[in-house]
């Protein structure tokens, strides 16, 4: 997927030598994430995002079709774009940009909705894109976590 880290780079006057040093890394490491040569994985996405100031969702030019609130949690939706990026690659997945932006906002919204651990996070992000393989979409999945500090039920022996 095609990313934004030179536009939003350069539109804010900072060199690529400089962003380097900002998310601790080498420019060529820079360079080499800016021409997709290099994934963009959980980390990378987290660092980039926080060094240049900008949401996750605008580092990888998805439009989430309405206008993030600033009461977001910006690491959460980074954190839901790494998870979802990895299961894409997991799984050979190509979404359309559509659908990403769908993914990212329903795992955001059920995980700030339901308290859902990363773990959780990352297997819902893993389900959907799974499920997606099999043309099935994400609302129909239903999700059911039991809460952190529930206790599960002993098996009866048979």
């Amino acid at each position: 997927m095609k990313n934004r880290i030179k536009e939003l780079r350069e539109a804010q006057g900072i060199t690529g030598r400089a962003l380097a040093a900002m998310v601790g890394t080498s420019p060529s490491q820079i360079s080499r994430l800016e021409k997709s040569k290099r994934k963009l994985s959980l980390d990378w996405i987290l660092r980039l995002s926080g060094a240049l100031k900008v949401p996750p969702n605008d580092l990888v030019n998805i439009d989430l079709g309405a206008p993030v609130p600033a009461s977001c949690d910006q690491a959460l939706m980074g954190t839901v774009i790494g998870f979802l990026f990895e299961a894409c690659d997991q799984f050979k997945a190509k979404p359309t940009p559509k659908e990403i932006a769908a993914w990212i906002t329903f795992i955001y919204n059920d995980a700030v909705q339901h308290g859902l651990t990363f773990p959780q996070t990352r297997e819902l992000a893993t389900t959907i894109v799974k499920v997606s393989q099999k043309n099935v979409r994400p609302e129909v999945l239903v999700t059911e976590f039991p809460a952190p500090d529930a206790q599960r039920k002993p098996r009866k022996a048979r």
